[in-house]
């Protein structure tokens, strides 16, 4: 399993404040518009046009990018988030604040990802309910 550092990362209001992943539908990024963007799965890509070696990157776990119906602290919601100024391999903790709230732009509940000076919302849909996820439930019958 690759391993990259953890970031800077601040959890108003604490960490340890749980959210459901099924009330979360799209993730809200505070950001800057003159950074580009690219996404793979639960990993993104940012880079900064004015220093063209700059990257940074922001992992969410697997198992909460994914749609289930579980209990995440927000403490448990980052996989990694580094940032690297190329050729130089060095990865060094990125700045992020992870919050969670209701969006009143879209009207949804959504997860906050906050970048260094972020102004500008940038929304990404998270993966939602499939219609198969409940076909290989076990219910109890009468």
């Amino acid at each position: 399993m690759t391993t990259h550092p953890n970031g800077a990362t601040v959890y108003p209001p604490v960490a340890q404040f749980k959210l459901q992943r099924s009330y979360i539908k799209t993730l809200r990024w505070h950001t800057q518009p003159i950074l580009t963007w690219s996404q793979s799965g639960s990993e993104w890509e940012i880079r900064y046009p004015p220093i063209p070696g700059y990257r940074a990157y922001v992992k969410l776990k697997d198992g909460f990018y994914n749609w289930n119906s579980g209990s995440w602290s927000m403490g448990q919601v980052i996989e990694w988030c580094y940032e690297q100024y190329l050729p130089d391999p060095t990865e060094l903790p990125a700045f992020l604040i992870v919050n969670a709230g209701r969006d009143h732009d879209i009207g949804e509940f959504v997860l906050e990802l906050v970048t260094y000076a972020g102004t500008t919302p940038r929304y990404d849909p998270l993966p939602d309910q499939s219609a198969t996820w409940w076909s290989g439930q076990v219910f109890a019958t009468p």
